[in-house]
């Protein structure tokens, strides 16, 4: 488990076999691994199951040596299990002392609940509540199954987000809306078939070159399922994006592989090694895909709902520097989740305009000693399924419209059009989708020094590289 952070790694696992009551929180205070209103803030924010999550991964953030300062504490408060998960040594040497059993655990060994003496102790508060959590988990079952026989349309398609019914106050780290499903008439359910090229686009200058044997690798990361599922529900209907987009991209000609509910650390362990793959250099491209819910701007959610940047932990995975192999390759990116919570309604249609500034750069020659360099960063083109601050919509049949609208329009234009203005077909028909309220989505794409067209030939063989 060297360079693993363990106590994400194993939070659940933590939670399980940790007693947090005023004890073992008094603790942490006196040892200085959490302040006293640290713990009022988490404990205020948040219900009783997620509490003791919340207090691991505030923990979590101190970094340095804070492994095993909790160590001793779980040790000195009789947490000997927890203890032996996050150091397996010192877990066993004390393991034969008490051990103290957390409420929420069902253990044949320990029929009886702990009694709490205290009237008004944090621990007894939480006791209480957790005490209720069965309960409360039968009956938000039930109200969701009532929602869904209630929420059906004709069509067969269910609503999982009511605008009516107001919201409900998130912690900081996971303020993410449902993706809403937009209630339309099933007329055809896609089916991928790419259009076979014809001819190659060949112009050195302005296209890139397709002449490996390997046309590249396209990776999937579905987060579908997560650990906070009040504040970040399942993603129904997903699925069918991960199907689609593998039938599009092996008909392309590319590898495909799939990962589903990655932890952040999974996440950020698979791109360091699937960036530094010697395969990139075989190829000709990659694709670089990853739909979950998204609380902000640049922000993605990994299904132990913790926060993964986009630009800082994988955009920058694939730069020059970190990725030689697809040096002055195509790279393309697509992020298919929410950026935010607002709701486009749409603007009354009163001709072609648009606030648009056209950027223009300063440009300068070289030092005439200075190396010629490549720069860092190119090669990029990077499609986010909605703007920056609004929510995007996922049917629950059909799949995403973002997603949809880009296999639709990729499997039948990929023989004779290049990327960026198939990326402008996707606007296009993505302009044509609306929710039954009238609420509407933008996708946005942006690119990073990609000075060339990309046509993905699909269907032709390797092409010799003059």
């Amino acid at each position: 488990m060297a360079g693993v952070n363990k106590i994400i790694w194993n939070l659940k696992t933590l939670v399980d076999n940790t007693v947090i009551d005023d004890i073992f929180l008094s603790k942490l205070i006196e040892k200085g691994l959490l302040t006293d209103n640290v713990i009022k803030n988490i404990q205020n924010k948040n219900d009783s199951r997620k509490f003791p999550y919340c207090i691991f991964i505030e923990i979590d953030k101190k970094g340095g040596s804070i492994e095993t300062r909790l160590v001793d504490i779980l040790l000195e408060t009789g947490n000997m299990r927890a203890a032996k998960i996050l150091d397996n040594k010192k877990g066993t040497v004390d393991l034969q002392k008490v051990e103290r059993v957390p409420v929420s655990r069902v253990d044949s060994e320990h029929k009886t609940q702990m009694d709490v003496t205290a009237e008004n102790s944090l621990f007894k508060r939480i006791n209480t509540l957790a005490q209720r959590g069965n309960i409360d988990d039968n009956e938000r079952t039930e109200n969701k199954e009532q929602h869904v026989n209630v929420g059906e349309s004709e069509s067969g398609i269910l609503s999982q987000f009511d605008e009516s019914s107001g919201k409900k106050e998130m912690p900081r780290f996971d303020q993410e809306k449902q993706d809403i499903i937009a209630k339309e008439d099933v007329k055809d359910i896609l089916e991928v078939k790419v259009l076979q090229a014809k001819e190659y686009f060949i112009d050195e200058e302005s296209i890139y070159s397709f002449g490996s044997n390997v046309r590249g690798m396209a990776v999937i990361i579905n987060n579908d399922k997560f650990l906070f599922e009040e504040d970040y529900p399942t993603r129904t209907g997903s699925q069918v994006d991960v199907r689609n987009l593998s039938d599009l991209f092996k008909q392309l000609g590319l590898e495909v592989l799939i990962r589903e509910n990655l932890t952040r650390t999974e996440t950020l362990n698979f791109l360091i090694d699937f960036s530094s793959d010697e395969v990139h250099a075989k190829s000709d491209m990659m694709i670089f895909c990853m739909a979950t819910h998204g609380p902000d701007r640049s922000t993605l959610v990994s299904a132990d709902c913790r926060d993964i940047d986009i630009e800082t932990d994988i955009l920058r995975s694939f730069n020059n520097e970190n990725c030689p192999g697809l040096r002055g390759k195509p790279k393309f990116f697509i992020f298919q989740a929410c950026q935010g919570q607002d709701t486009d309604y749409g603007v009354q249609i009163r001709g072609n305009q648009t606030d648009a500034k056209p950027f223009f750069s300063k440009t300068g020659a070289e030092p005439p000693s200075s190396p010629l360099k490549d720069p860092a960063w190119e090669d990029m083109l990077i499609a986010y399924a909605t703007l920056p601050g609004f929510v995007s919509y996922r049917d629950t049949v059909k799949g995403t419209w973002f997603i949809e609208s880009l296999c639709k329009v990729l499997m039948e234009h990929s023989c004779d059009t290049s990327l960026r203005d198939m990326l402008d077909m996707v606007a296009r028909m993505l302009k044509k989708y609306q929710t039954e309220r009238g609420a509407k989505q933008s996708f946005k794409y942006e690119v990073i020094h990609f000075y060339k067209k990309l046509y993905l030939h699909p269907g032709l063989p390797p092409k010799p590289l003059l």
